[in-house]
């Protein structure tokens, strides 16, 4: 991370206080963190309770995001994560998305991996940066 970069901070609602201080240090690094809270009341509304024409459209805010940001951290829910069979599904899928969320979700990482756009996980205490494993848990 560097100074003046845009940086998207994103977890679920077990994670703000990590969050919160993921944000302080881009904030101390220079960065102008935004912090995106997932919940899972809304990502896992039942379809009744949106139009199959507003669920399958495009996730317009996702894309204009990763237009703008520099780096992506996404602090994923442990308990949530199934082990990924594609790209796009296991990112989705490691977010907390609800399964009608997931295209939209995988099209705001695709978009922002063909901008260069640095992306750090954090999922069962393992980092992983710009795809690669650089720190395994210890069990």
């Amino acid at each position: 991370m560097k100074q003046g970069d845009i940086v998207v901070i994103q977890g679920g609602s077990s994670d703000v206080e990590l969050l919160q201080d993921l944000a302080a240090d881009a904030r101390e690094m220079g960065g102008s963190p935004l912090v995106l809270l997932s919940t899972v009341n809304v990502e896992q509304q039942p379809p009744v309770r949106t139009s199959a024409d507003f669920a399958a459209q495009e996730g317009k805010a996702g894309l204009v995001l990763a237009g703008l940001m520099d780096v992506y951290i996404a602090v994923a829910p442990g308990e949530d994560v199934a082990p990924g069979e594609g790209e796009p599904s296991g990112a989705g899928q490691a977010l907390g998305e609800a399964s009608m969320h997931e295209a939209a979700v995988a099209a705001m990482l695709q978009a922002a991996r063909d901008r260069g756009v640095r992306t750090v996980v954090v999922r069962n205490g393992e980092v992983e940066v710009d795809g690669t494993l650089v720190t395994k848990a210890v069990s």
